[in-house]
């Protein structure tokens, strides 16, 4: 129990319970026995506001105590009632504090805990306020679905709780009462037992409840009492919430009131149950002050006319059955209001949520409208016959332009492939998402209604489900990279036009090379070492002169090696992809075969149980190529190349790491070796190279959708090698090795 009270409210608690204990000793019927006993509930509210400790519970049930004896003293009560019903009174209040605690404190702090509960409908945004959420809401974990869970009963199950706990609380004062008074000696009869329970039961409903629905639970689940006029009311039903409410709503209340007050002066006693009707209807429409004003003036008036024997209930003739059917009724009463106001404030709260829920949901999808709709990239989605679900503004501008089908018939924008050939049904995009899940980009030409065509990169994605009977929905994005691939390709014919004009007199310059090394005494079947070795001072004319002409040949053979690797960068850069299924580490597997043409001399060690992407088979050729044919070139004098491989899956792609023994790359070169003409070892004469080499791994890489890096693994694969380099990059995985397939 936590105390979160002012000093102003414990204050008023304690003269509240004084006053209730006057109350019910001098509020007595005919047979001289009390009609309502609230000072129980009121008893139980100081403890569950006040008692923080065991040494506080202690201290306020002494106070409590004393309290009401000295009221039964002051009022002549018997001495054996007065010690009974002081322990009844405490043993009633201190159950009831501790049920209330452990059943509907407790749990609420438990929810709050495991994050079950979740800000109530006036935490929410209205739906009527944009500024509200901004772009941080949207995404938010906490969705509208969320929300509304914990709102839909939590009031009308408290009250159904606690009318629980009354019933308990009062039956442990009612038998620990009469079993004290039975033990020395007092008349105690079945009808006084029940006239007892009777008016502690309307006592607590009367106090307690009251206090609980003007009090609050705090969000960490501590009792508060904060006054229902301070505390904030929803924005949608803030107008038929409370004293504020239209004049004409106030005026029936006041009516309702009357109609329950005068259906106990009827001589016929079914009218009663029309003051239930009429409470009910009460407690559905007005704020909890109002309700708490009213219950308690009708509860005041019908005991004093019961005690006046004004009421319908006088036609008893037995003054305890009176008694009892006077509490028992306004018991009903009581419960009827609460119950009414509590089921009421829940589905307020309900719909105050369900419309931020609303509006939440609007603000989203407008959001995500304008955010598609303002993409280049068409964005259509199909369903699994091939038929226009949704699409975003860019998507309806390409249908428009290319369809060739009916608006009621699947989506058909006759799709080829880039060189004119049709594309077959199976091959599409978006069947093969239905069966493989995810289709990196590929392009496709699609002819416009015009007579003209566009080149997409065209991407498909099956959609997850989003509940049971769903049609399965396929996500195609298109980007239009018509003009991207007229550029390039451009700029691959130009590079091959380029290359084969200025390969053509080097492989002249080559020969007249080469035949003037012959002439000069070189032997036409050795390899020109490099560099040549350098002439001494006793050599002679032609000696020098065939120096001179193995200068020109390494010149000649490593211009012709760079423009070999600019026709490559411009085939990777540039060039359509055609994706087949490539199996890289299996025995006849690419990187084996690649190792033995470019390295036969390294060693290869393959870790892997997944073996497969779908790819482009003459770009990863050219890939591996490089990589393996850097392993092998940058070793330590002496050392034989070691090459690792490592294969796994990670979603839909296949990750693979390289590693060799060679003499590494330096930290600060790890990211820039990937740049056109950069080389980490430049200044190492012993290792010639272009510099291209890993800007066309990078360029491969990226074609099929993934990201490359370098670095230096974190132990050397051989211990008598350097420290090592290691190349990790993603490829698109095949199909058919995904989980689940």
């Amino acid at each position: 129990m936590v105390a979160r009270a002012s000093w102003w409210v414990h204050l008023a608690l304690w003269l509240g319970y004084a006053g209730s204990l006057a109350l019910g000793r001098l509020l007595l019927g005919p047979d001289n026995v009390s009609l309502v006993w609230p000072a129980q509930g009121v008893g139980a509210v100081i403890l569950l506001v006040s008692a923080t400790s065991t040494r506080r519970v202690l201290a306020v049930g002494v106070g409590l105590a004393a309290l009401h004896l000295l009221a039964n003293l002051l009022t002549s009560a018997p001495l054996g009632l007065t010690l009974f019903g002081t322990l009844s009174g405490i043993v009633e209040a201190g159950v009831a504090a501790f049920l209330v605690h452990s059943l509907l404190v407790v749990p609420r702090r438990q929810r709050l805990a495991t994050g079950e509960v979740r800000p109530p409908a006036s935490a929410l945004p209205h739906a009527g306020s944009v500024a509200a959420t901004g772009p941080a809401r949207i995404g938010a974990d906490s969705t509208p679905a969320d929300v509304l869970e914990p709102t839909r009963a939590r009031l009308v199950t408290a009250m159904g709780v606690f009318l629980a706990v009354v019933l308990i609380a009062c039956a442990a004062g009612v038998l620990v009462g009469t079993a004290g008074l039975t033990a020395t000696g007092f008349p105690v009869t079945s009808s006084t037992v029940g006239a007892w329970f009777a008016r502690h039961i309307l006592g607590m409903v009367l106090t307690l409840g009251v206090a609980l629905l003007l009090g609050h639970l705090d969000e960490d689940g501590a009792v508060r009492l904060r006054p229902a006029w301070r505390r904030p009311t929803t924005t949608v039903h803030a107008h038929r919430d409370g004293l504020g409410a239209p004049a004409v709503e106030t005026a029936w209340i006041v009516v309702w009131f009357l109609v329950a007050l005068g259906c106990l002066f009827w001589p016929f006693p079914q009218t009663a149950s029309i003051a239930l009707l009429a409470f009910a209807w009460i407690g559905a429409r007005a704020r909890a002050s109002l309700l708490v004003v009213l219950v308690w003036v009708y509860v005041v008036v019908v005991l004093a006319a019961a005690r006046a024997g004004g009421t319908t209930f006088a036609q008893i003739t037995d003054t305890t059955s009176e008694s009892f059917a006077v509490q028992l009724f306004l018991s009903c009463v009581i419960a009827a209001a609460t119950l009414a106001h509590a089921y009421t404030r829940d589905y307020r709260r309900f719909t105050d949520t369900l419309a931020a829920s609303r509006g939440l949901h609007l603000r989203r999808a407008q959001l995500l409208s304008a955010i598609t709709d303002n993409m280049r990239d068409a964005l259509v989605v199909l369903d699994e016959e091939g038929r226009l679900v949704e699409a975003n503004e860019a998507g309806r501008r390409l249908i428009a332009a290319t369809r060739r089908s009916a608006p009621d018939e699947p989506l058909d924008l006759g799709l080829a492939h880039p060189d004119g050939t049709p594309l077959a049904e199976e091959d599409r995009p978006t069947r093969r998402a239905l069966r493989e899940g995810t289709v990196p980009g590929v392009d496709l030409r699609i002819p416009t209604v015009d007579g003209d065509h566009m080149i997409f990169q065209v991407s498909a994605r099956r959609l997850p489900a989003t509940g049971e009977g769903d049609r399965t929905l396929v996500l195609a994005i298109g980007s239009d990279v018509t003009d991207e691939r007229e550029r390039t390709n451009r700029l691959a014919e130009f590079a091959q036009i380029a290359a084969h004009d200025i390969r053509s007199p080097l492989t002249a310059a080559s020969g007249w090379l080469e035949m003037a090394g012959v002439h000069l005494g070189g032997v036409d079947a050795d390899p020109v070492p490099d560099p040549p070795p350098t002439p001494g001072p006793d050599a002679t004319e032609d000696e020098r002169a065939l120096y001179a002409v193995r200068l020109a040949t390494r010149a000649v053979e490593r211009m012709d090696d760079v423009l070999a690797d600019l026709l490559a960068q411009a085939t990777a850069e540039g060039a359509a992809l055609h994706t087949e299924e490539v199996d890289l580490l299996g025995r006849q597997g690419l990187i084996p075969e690649v190792v033995a043409e470019t390295a036969p001399h390294a060693r290869i060690v393959v870790d892997s149980s997944h073996t497969r992407v779908l790819a482009d088979p003459q770009m990863l050729r050219q890939l591996f190529r490089n990589l393996v044919g850097n392993s092998a070139k940058y070793m330590p004098t002496g050392v034989l190349p070691q090459i690792a491989v490592q294969a796994y899956l990670e979603d839909d792609r296949l990750q693979v790491r390289l590693t060799d023994n060679g003499i590494g790359i330096p930290e600060e070169w790890q990211e820039r070796v990937f740049s056109r003409f950069t080389r980490a070892h430049a200044h190492l004469p012993t290792y010639e190279g272009t510099g291209l080499g890993l800007a066309i791994v990078r360029s491969v890489v990226e074609r099929h959708g993934g990201r490359i890096s370098c670095s230096t693994p974190p132990k050397p694969i051989d211990p008598h090698g350097g420290p090592g380099t290691t190349f990790a990059f993603d490829l698109p995985a095949w199909p058919d090795d995904l989980p689940g397939r």
